[in-house]
């Protein structure tokens, strides 16, 4: 697209598996050593990881399924880490890896007018990570894999999205302190990229697992086997989800995996009732055993010993969410309540 049919949309980085396509290089490419390329939100995932900034909207084209047509530059790994400690009041960012959930359309991520965007949540991250006498600082980093926007066949492509996923945290691993946020079946596109022997090579200092749309009982010892995954395949996940705590001097994690969940979730009760009849792990917290029908109680010998120490829940319900259209209470990862927890736990 011209110049003159685009709009600029998100000036932060982003990092994606979706398929990119180069557009040829201009002379003013060429003078600033930038290659720029094209995507939409629904192409066929790839297996490395492509960080993009400065994005734009091309107003007036669309790809074969309808979806926006996006442009990007390319960005190497070590302008990565030079835009990331640019945007911190101390001069040594740290990203966090921010996986969005099901039917997260990048047009609307990006808008500054939609309440909980990748534009607004960048905006909120710089507002802290900028003050004087702050420690570092998250700097945001939207990780965009492609969806339909159908939940069932989104629900159904986890396993292929999580493989690209997969690759995608493999390819940051250059990055020494990172973080990972997952926001509702963003978790379950984490699950499948764990579901290997071999399970994520990368390491994360805090792991914040947010509104979760999988299972309750992953990590707990005796998960139960469903529909959809046996229990083998469960605890596989957990161990590998696990490992994905980057490890200090003394072979400990030296952050933790965080389960921010509320109990008024409406869109993880029609989850679990619509995918395996099973409760949601964002809805109830990772501490429940099951006492009846939609009954639990907190017991924290539920959990396996190794993970015990290094999962904590933090309860939700009770905080205001702006996002909330027809009281969902599920899209609150960017409220400025959420992220003055993700920047609390900051190591």
């Amino acid at each position: 697209p011209s110049t003159n049919s685009v709009v600029n949309i998100y000036d932060g980085l982003i990092v994606t598996s979706i398929v990119t396509i180069n557009i040829p290089q201009t002379e003013d490419d060429k003078k600033k050593d930038q290659q720029r390329v094209t995507f939409s939100g629904e192409d066929d995932g790839v297996d490395t990881a492509i960080f993009l900034k400065n994005i734009v909207l091309s107003q007036d084209s669309r790809d074969k399924t309808g979806k926006r047509v996006f442009e990007g530059i390319e960005v190497g790994i070590e302008e990565v880490k030079r835009m990331i400690n640019l945007q911190t009041a101390a001069g040594k960012g740290k990203p966090l890896f921010c996986v969005h959930g099901f039917n997260t359309e990048p047009e609307e991520m990006f808008k500054d007018t939609v309440t909980g965007s990748y534009y607004q949540a960048k905006h909120r991250f710089e507002t802290r990570s900028n003050q004087d006498g702050t420690k570092f600082g998250y700097y945001p980093v939207p990780v965009i894999w492609p969806n339909s926007g159908d939940y069932k066949e989104d629900t159904e492509a986890c396993k292929k999205i999580g493989a690209g996923l997969r690759a995608l945290l493999n390819g940051t691993e250059s990055m020494v302190r990172k973080s990972l946020l997952c926001h509702s079946m963003g978790n379950k596109v984490l699950c499948e990229a764990a579901a290997t022997v071999n399970g994520i090579e990368a390491k994360f200092e805090n792991i914040f697992m947010v509104a979760a749309d999988i299972d309750y009982d992953i990590f707990h010892k005796g998960p139960t086997t469903t529909t959809r995954m046996d229990q083998s395949t469960k605890k596989l996940m957990a161990k590998n989800i696990f490992n994905m705590l980057k490890k200090g001097d003394n072979d400990k994690p030296i952050g933790k995996i965080y389960v921010l969940h509320s109990k008024s979730d409406n869109m993880l009760r029609l989850s679990g009732l619509v995918v395996n009849s099973q409760a949601r792990l964002g809805l109830l917290g990772v501490k429940q055993r099951k006492t009846g029908f939609f009954r639990y109680a907190d017991d924290d010998e539920l959990v396996v010993d190794e993970y015990r120490n290094y999962i904590d829940n933090k309860d939700c319900r009770d905080f205001p969410m702006e996002d909330n259209f027809l009281f969902k209470n599920h899209s609150y990862q960017f409220e400025n309540w959420a992220i003055d927890f993700y920047e609390e736990k900051y190591v």
